[in-house]
């Protein structure tokens, strides 16, 4: 099943969402493993979604806890 690039915007939100509220690492797992798919070779769409989400720092963050 193939998902449009918008809802895969969304999802991008969602999942830097969830790393910013959670610290466990049971939590932290998943959405680290859903992005990546995700980044590779995706449109712009994804990528400002990242960015406007602050992804950098959040993937940071989530790593150093």
């Amino acid at each position: 099943m193939e998902i449009c690039w918008e809802k895969r915007t969304q999802f991008v939100e969602i999942l830097l969402d969830t790393l910013s509220a959670s610290s466990h690492p049971g939590v932290v797992n998943w959405p680290v493993r859903l992005l990546e798919p995700l980044m590779v070779d995706s449109p712009l769409s994804i990528v400002q979604a990242f960015v406007d989400g602050n992804g950098i720092n959040v993937l940071l963050r989530a790593e150093y806890t």
